[in-house]
Formats: structure tokens, C-alpha cells, sequence
């Protein structure tokens, strides 16, 4: 009995210290675990070819925001992140 209890205390502190960050660009969305203390530039870079970013994407969203300097802007983990096309670009 002891086992289980230690068995679920040790799954509910795994689940509180791992930072998940969601990205996503059109259709695509990706995982990442422990993403925290990376910048969007980095990020962009890592998954540039999973979710098809283009230089056509500069709208950067952080949980539903817009930021102004997405290069050096450093995300936290358990966060949104989307990349977006201005309005009226196909493709």
C-alpha cells in the first residue's frame, strides 16, 4: 500500500515539474516537454520543417498575445506559442 502512495506522489510531483510547450502554425500543432528558458527563434529553428514555418509566418503569438520581438523573446514553458500569416495570405 505504501508502494502505490509512493507510486502517485512521485507521477503528481513528475506532472507539476514538467513545463509543456504547445506550438502551433495553420494545422500543425507539436509538443515540447521542458521547453523552458528557450527562445521563439530557437524553437522556430527546431521545428521549422514539422510544422512547415516559412518566412511568410511573422505573427507570433505567445498564449493568444502578439509580441513585438519574437528573437529574443524568451518563453517560460506551459505556454501557447503560434506562428501566424498577416491576414490575406494564401498558402
Amino acid at each position: 500500500m505504501d508502494t502505490k502512495k509512493s507510486e502517485a506522489e512521485t507521477d503528481e510531483k513528475s506532472k507539476t515539474t514538467t513545463k509543456r510547450l504547445t506550438v502551433i502554425c495553420g494545422a500543425n500543432r507539436e509538443f515540447l516537454l521542458d521547453a523552458d528558458m528557450i527562445t521563439v527563434a530557437e524553437v522556430a529553428q527546431r521545428l521549422r520543417a514539422v510544422l512547415n514555418l516559412t518566412e511568410d509566418h511573422k505573427i507570433v503569438l505567445v498564449n493568444g498575445k502578439q509580441i513585438q520581438n519574437p528573437q529574443e523573446y524568451m518563453l517560460a514553458g506551459d505556454e501557447e506559442l503560434e506562428f501566424k500569416k498577416p491576414a490575406g495570405q494564401k498558402g
